[in-house]
């Protein structure tokens, strides 16, 4: 067995015990040599998510892992927007960045991977509708249903009025749908003005 192939089983069984992700620490206490690490980035067996934090690259997943990977980059980070309608089935548009929430407080947040589009969000409406999904890939931390409708109706000029109205229309036709529940986020999110024009004959035509 080459050396090359030798560091490379030692990495990849490092993952065993901690799924798809690895700190530099834990590498470290695994018996990993920093220098081990690198060769790893450089053959391609391990991506880094930002410094310290990695990901096993047999394990990506598409979508799903990098919203995982941010989830674990950093505790203030939240799906939101683009990423989080893409997660949810409302919209076939496809991001080319990983759109995250963050309290408008925060300011040292970087990430090497995946590329990501940050939205600062005031401390009074960060926390409405945080949840957290679990997948096979890991925890998503991700705003709910409703939130991620609210949001792209508050952002409709950057994102587009046409994604906003089509992810509604996707919205309401789910099994799952609370329009109490969105119109009591829109309310907290003083977007309820905007949204309702939009809503009414949107469920009048989903009952028809």
């Amino acid at each position: 067995m080459s050396k090359k192939t030798d560091i490379e089983k030692k990495i990849k069984s490092c993952f065993k015990y901690n799924s798809y992700f690895q700190r530099t620490s834990q590498f470290l206490k695994m018996g990993i040599h920093p220098r081990e690490i690198k060769t790893a980035l450089e053959n391609g067996w391990i991506i880094r998510i930002k410094h310290g934090l990695y990901m096993l690259a047999d394990a990506y997943n598409g979508l799903e892992t990098d919203l995982v990977a941010i989830t674990k980059a950093s505790k203030y980070t939240v799906i939101c927007l683009a990423s989080a309608l893409q997660f949810y089935n409302l919209t076939t548009y496809i991001s080319p960045k990983i759109t995250i929430g963050v309290p408008n407080n925060v300011s040292h947040l970087k990430f090497e991977y995946p590329p990501v589009k940050l939205y600062y969000f005031d401390k009074s409406t960060y926390k409405i509708g945080i949840t957290r999904i679990k997948t096979d890939s890991g925890i998503i931390r991700i705003y709910d249903l409703e939130r991620t409708i609210c949001d792209a109706f508050r952002f409709r000029k950057e994102l587009g009025e046409d994604i906003a109205v089509e992810s509604l229309i996707n919205y309401v036709k789910r099994k799952d749908s609370n329009i109490s529940k969105l119109m009591e986020y829109a309310s907290m999110l003083r977007i309820k003005t905007v949204i309702t024009p939009y809503l009414i004959p949107i469920i009048k035509s989903a009952m028809e």
